[in-house]
């Protein structure tokens, strides 16, 4: 089993040397690198340079000349990637020495598995550890993962949102699944949720594999807050995360579709659902009171929040501004 590690870069010069050192000392080495630098600016292309020419295995650095995008440029580094594995790299976390060792461990454990994710430990700019484990900060508990390993795979992950980049790897039956990402969906948003629905079958690994640093200029974050904080932030943002996740679920939905004789009744009336309550939500929260108060409580008798979102977004979408 060989093992390719796809990263991409974008003005990463404050931690990716941290990231870059920690995939060098690993306990069982990458057998292969590949980065895409996606037009950085700043000093990264130097940083890369350098560590490219100590690497104690093959790694491969594909210049952009024009910022396109994480989507585009991780999505070109998986495409390069030859070997059985490819685990999906961020430039500003740090994994663990021996995170490598333990997913081919799992592979090897479970041969018929196409996919392995894995916790993580919250960090913050510093590298500090801020005490939660990604898991804990998604309520991703026993109950969750019991119910992964008793076959409901789709359910849970369409579910509970763990499936981050940094904690993720796919074997290259999954690659393929990439010829139908659509150019702007990033990758961690595509891969394993598409290999959900034709029912590919993966492997949790309940041990923190990653410090995923938290930091103001990330694209996508984890940090707990303070409660009157976290309203106030969730208030801000929460048109924006509903639009986040019609972007998502739209193409899934297109795809599922096409692959309904896999898919089968069940998760085809899940992903419906799900998808037709964040259309509503869009629309509630765009509406005047009168309305918004009534297809809230629709959505409530329905439990549709219960089940496709979450109770506190209620509030917030009855607050929405």
């Amino acid at each position: 089993m060989k093992i390719s590690i796809a990263m991409a870069t974008y003005n990463g010069e404050i931690f990716i040397q941290e990231q870059l050192d920690s995939i060098q000392n690993q306990t069982r080495p990458p057998d292969e690198l590949i980065i895409v630098d996606d037009g950085s600016t700043d000093s990264t292309i130097s940083i890369l340079e350098k560590f490219k020419k100590k690497a104690t295995f093959y790694c491969s650095i594909v210049k952009s000349a024009e910022n396109r995008g994480s989507a585009f440029a991780f999505k070109s580094a998986i495409d390069l990637c030859k070997n059985d594995i490819i685990v999906f790299s961020d430039q500003d976390d740090i994994w663990q020495l021996n995170k490598l060792e333990k997913i081919e461990r799992a592979y090897i454990k479970t041969p018929n598995i196409d996919y392995v994710i894995s916790n993580a430990k919250i960090i913050d700019q510093n590298s500090n550890e801020l005490g939660y484990t990604l898991w804990q900060q998604k309520k991703f508990d026993t109950y969750w993962i019991n119910r992964f390993f008793s076959g409901d795979e789709f359910i849970v992950l369409f579910s509970k949102n763990i499936t981050t980049g940094m904690t993720t790897s796919i074997s290259q039956r999954i690659k393929k699944l990439g010829d139908y990402k659509p150019y702007n969906v990033i990758h961690d948003a595509w891969y394993i949720y598409a290999a959900s629905i034709l029912d590919f079958k993966g492997e949790l690994i309940d041990e923190p594999l990653t410090n995923y640093r938290q930091h103001k200029n990330q694209q996508f974050g984890s940090v707990k807050r303070q409660t009157l904080n976290n309203l106030i932030h969730s208030l801000k943002a929460n048109k924006e995360v509903i639009n986040l996740n019609l972007k998502i679920l739209n193409p899934l939905y297109d795809f599922a579709c096409q692959n309904m004789e896999i898919l089968g009744s069940q998760k085809y009336a899940f992903l419906t659902q799900k998808v037709n309550h964040f259309k509503t939500r869009k629309i509630i929260t765009e509406s005047n009171l009168l309305i918004r108060t009534f297809k809230i409580l629709r959505e409530i008798k329905l439990g549709n929040y219960r089940k496709y979102s979450s109770i506190k977004n209620i509030i917030l979408d009855y607050l929405a501004f």
